[in-house]
């Protein structure tokens, strides 16, 4: 949202937010891919077990940003039970564990 605030507002096409926030920080993003098959993850997909816990780690320590988007190939159904709007992207304000995992 501040990058867009600084774009002039929210007419236009779509950004990507880490392009966006390297715009504003300077910092390079990272990106994590999560594996579509947990049995055969690819070279370029990072275990989810692994993402988390490199994710709940830095954070934890306040040593990164995060954001996270959701998919246009979910439905808009699946995505208002959990309370997400597709092709949106997100701050990750923080990251803790839940006893559901």
């Amino acid at each position: 949202e501040a990058f867009m605030k600084l774009s002039g507002g929210y007419n236009f096409p779509g950004s990507n937010s880490g392009s966006d926030m390297h715009a504003l920080t300077g910092w390079l993003p990272e990106r994590i891919f999560f594996p579509e098959d947990q049995m055969n993850v690819r070279d370029f997909e990072t275990p989810t077990e692994r993402a988390w816990d490199r994710l709940h780690s830095a954070s934890s320590y306040g040593d990164c940003l995060i954001t996270t988007s959701m998919s246009k190939d979910i439905s808009e159904s699946e995505a208002d039970k959990v309370g997400l709007v597709t092709g949106h992207a997100y701050a990750v304000l923080d990251a803790i564990r839940t006893q559901n995992g």
